[in-house]
């Protein structure tokens, strides 16, 4: 199967902000075969910048010919404010991994024909009076359980952020209280 793998980001499109050694091993893992409840993305956000409750998720998708196969799972926040960690959420282990098996069956029938792709998205809001534009924010990844947390987004300035924000179409950042 032809797969790409973590198309992420804070909700936005800046390769350059993706830290290409994470992204390398990332490559290397099959979103079919890699236990989604191992994964924890820590996003490291400062003053005045938050998560809002199910502003992050996980999605995995096929296709092969006609047919398509998607799903989206929440990651749930969890941690110290400082970092927040976020994980797959319990209740969604289940249908994710029979996603993966369902993908797995796809992929034994039809290798090239099967294409697929698992992305993450994060989205911050603003608490309060929101963060000073040059303080910076990033995350990272661990991949296994005990691992090392791996650097996946590098810092960015929250300024960018909002300058990416706007060159994808987004309104900016929002006020938590403003997200549904």
């Amino acid at each position: 199967m032809k797969t790409a793998v973590l198309a992420l980001f804070f909700a936005l499109t800046a390769c350059s902000a993706v830290d290409p050694v994470t992204l390398m091993r990332l490559s290397g893992l099959s979103p079919l075969e890699a236990d989604p409840g191992d994964f924890e993305v820590i996003a490291h956000l400062p003053d005045g910048l938050d998560l809002p409750d199910g502003g992050a998720e996980l999605s995995l998708s096929a296709t092969r010919g006609d047919q398509s196969l998607e799903g989206r799972y929440i990651l749930e926040r969890r941690g110290a404010a400082e970092a927040r960690r976020l994980r797959v959420a319990p209740a969604d282990l289940v249908p994710l991994r029979r996603l993966q098996a369902r993908i797995r069956a796809w992929e034994a029938v039809d290798p090239d024909g099967t294409t697929g792709s698992m992305s993450l998205s994060i989205t911050a809001c603003r608490t309060g009076a929101g963060p000073d534009p040059d303080d910076r924010m990033s995350a990272g990844i661990i991949l296994e359980p005990g691992g090392p947390e791996r650097p996946l987004l590098r810092p960015v300035k929250v300024r960018r952020y909002e300058e990416m924000l706007a060159e994808t179409a987004k309104s900016g950042v929002k006020a938590c209280t403003d997200v549904p």
